[in-house]
């Protein structure tokens, strides 16, 4: 008779099978691990001002603000219309000692902590030439020597400062504007959208 094929073996299928629970020494099962959710947002840092200021009346300024290691200051410089004028310049006097600004036959007396202003002349587009002299036991010694190009639509503010060694010299910091631009003949100025009512 004929041979009849050997019989397959019977398939074996995979079944899944829950996480067995831990017990504790304590015999208590463990619940599963927790899933992490998402990372919590950074919060936004708390901003504290630098300083308090209150100002002497309402008007036009210029802040100064100055901060060392112990504190920071606010100083305000009157900017009202005509007070420091196109063309001319501003000293403050931060060298802690008596200083004169000299340009031709000028001259601005400054104390420590002081501030004044100077034409220095020679018109428009042209240079001037001027000297800061500081003041020591025995007179007033030269600390800079310096020279400008004078336009008579920028105004300077400098800022007189001591060197480092402590010696007659003064070390000078400026900060210039130039007269915005008038408007055109005829020129009109054109309001900005306004949002649409809702």
């Amino acid at each position: 008779p004929p041979r009849l094929p050997e019989p397959l073996p019977p398939v074996v299928t995979a079944k899944s099978h829950p996480t067995p629970k831990v017990k504790s020494a304590a015999g208590v099962a463990n619940p599963p691990a927790a899933t992490p959710g998402p990372a919590p947002k950074n919060e936004r840092p708390s901003h504290r001002p630098l300083a308090d200021f209150v100002f002497p009346a309402s008007g036009r300024y210029l802040l100064l603000v100055h901060r060392t290691a112990n504190a920071t200051t606010i100083n305000a410089i009157d900017d009202q219309e005509g007070t420091f004028p196109y063309g001319s310049l501003q000293f403050i006097n931060l060298t802690g000692g008596d200083v004169e600004v000299r340009f031709g036959g000028r001259t601005l007396a400054l104390s420590a902590k002081g501030k004044g202003i100077l034409k220095p002349g020679g018109g428009h587009n042209t240079y001037a030439e001027g000297e800061i002299h500081t003041k020591a036991a025995d007179g007033f010694h030269l600390g800079y020597s310096m020279r400008i190009f004078v336009q008579e639509d920028v105004r300077t503010l400098y800022f007189l400062l001591p060197v480092d060694d402590g010696g007659h010299g003064v070390r000078l910091k400026g900060i210039e504007e130039r007269r915005p631009p008038e408007p055109a003949p005829g020129a009109t100025t054109t309001a900005a959208p306004t949002a649409p009512s809702r």
